[in-house]
């Protein structure tokens, strides 16, 4: 969706520039947004309210340098409270400099069914209440991925939404097909009613601090190199479904989990939001190369170390398989510490 929003930007003659931001390190969405030709930075090793400092440097820096008129930026995943710890605090300090614009929350329908309808999960009731908090905050709900939503989904979805956050403006979107993108815009570049309205005053931090420990992180980097051209798209794939089918059987809920795939062919991206749905995947074609570096980004309902063991499981296995050696070049197992803002303005 940023991606998308920074070229349509572009196409209306605005300079754009973009801040990724993560717990860890070798983001696939930074690398996701560098190949389209975006100017991207980022933070990472904790959210944007607890770097705050971190994130007015790189905010002065990125208009010193690049004169962007649109900064588009998010926030770590698992991370919530953004309005009183992050957009109050800019628009204190920056009135002069920043126009801030609604806060936009991205929304996976069945994901939201999972948490939202009490249907059986496998995420903790603090995972549940985190979730829940994100909602709260928005300004707009992005209801993503129309293309493979039904309609009674959908509307079942944004009913219970109204009731979560019943002043949120929702809009109906697929990252993959660009539907809804100019409504969202419209909201972006017009909207001045809806602006950093929704502090969670009565947010539970002890809560908050349970859930995002709950989740285990895994970023991933290795270079694989085949004894003869090999198709990074079918190596990645089958490594993907050789994690699903570890994280199905230890009963691991997934969060996220993406995977890139870069060589000098074409990228290739996959991402998987639950143990038992289907792997989404984006490529230029079955073209074939002796090398590629592959990142991966989990983020599991699961011990870290846990977690890593079945990434480099299924490694192993697809590794041997086809005959293509790798190595491992960096990695990073952990849990995210407790957040502490560094303002809170509620």
């Amino acid at each position: 969706m940023i991606v998308r929003m920074a070229r349509y930007l572009r196409s209306l003659g605005e300079s754009v520039a973009v801040i990724t931001n993560d717990q860890g390190s070798d983001l696939i969405d930074t690398r996701t947004i560098a190949a389209a030709d975006a100017f991207v930075v980022e933070i990472v090793g904790g959210c944007f309210c607890c770097r705050f400092h971190e994130l007015e440097s790189v905010i002065q820096g990125v208009i010193n340098e690049h004169h962007p008129t649109w900064i588009l930026s998010e926030a770590v995943g698992s991370c919530t409270d953004l309005v009183a710890t992050v957009m109050r605090p800019l628009r204190r300090l920056y009135r002069e400099t920043l126009r801030l614009r609604p806060v936009s929350v991205v929304v996976d329908p069945a994901r939201a069914l999972c948490l939202l309808c009490d249907r059986p999960q496998n995420f903790s009731e603090e995972i549940a209440y985190l979730y829940r908090q994100q909602l709260c905050e928005a300004d707009v709900i992005l209801l993503n991925k129309s293309d493979v939503t039904t309609q009674s989904v959908s509307n079942a979805v944004r009913s219970v939404l109204k009731t979560v956050n019943p002043g949120a403006t929702i809009v109906q979107t697929s990252a993959l097909t660009g539907d809804g993108l100019t409504d969202w815009a419209d909201l972006l570049c017009h909207g001045t009613e809806k602006v950093a309205e929704n502090p969670l005053v009565q947010l539970d931090y002890d809560v908050y601090a349970q859930a995002e420990a709950q989740l285990g992180w895994v970023n991933l980097r290795v270079e694989a190199r085949g004894r003869e051209p090999f198709s990074a798209s079918k190596f990645l794939r089958e490594i993907g479904a050789e994690l699903q089918t570890r994280l199905r059987e230890k009963r691991f809920e997934t969060a996220h989990v993406k995977m890139l795939g870069l060589s000098a062919r074409s990228p290739v991206i996959g991402s998987l939001t639950t143990s038992a749905g289907q792997w989404r995947w984006s490529d230029s074609g079955d073209t074939m190369t002796p090398e590629a570096l592959i990142l991966v980004n989990a983020r599991v309902s699961a011990p870290p170390e846990e977690l890593l063991d079945c990434v480099m499981r299924s490694l192993d296995i697809v590794s041997t398989a086809r005959g293509i050696p790798y190595g491992v070049i960096a990695s990073q197992a952990f849990r995210p510490a407790r957040p502490t803002p560094s303002y809170r303005e509620a």
